[in-house]
């Protein structure tokens, strides 16, 4: 079995990233990062991929946010 990985020099087209993404095995395992997440997203809900946008939903919701300095929320 073989991995991609998305570790594609910066500025890089998200779009190409994304047909990339398509042709793994792990999608999951492909977004390393937020960043990653963040940059998808939005060329996954542009292009209807579903199980994009929900595996990159998923990344983002299971990271741990951090509480800014005097806020309560």
């Amino acid at each position: 079995m073989w991995q991609l990985s998305l570790k594609i020099p910066r500025p890089f087209d998200p779009h190409v990233a994304v047909l990339r993404l398509l042709h793994t095995l792990d999608f999951a395992g492909a977004i390393q990062s937020v960043a990653d997440a963040l940059v998808l997203l939005p060329v996954a809900l542009e292009m209807l991929l579903d199980d994009c946008v929900r595996t990159c939903v998923r990344f983002l919701e299971a990271v741990p946010r951090r509480r800014r300095m005097g806020s309560s929320a």
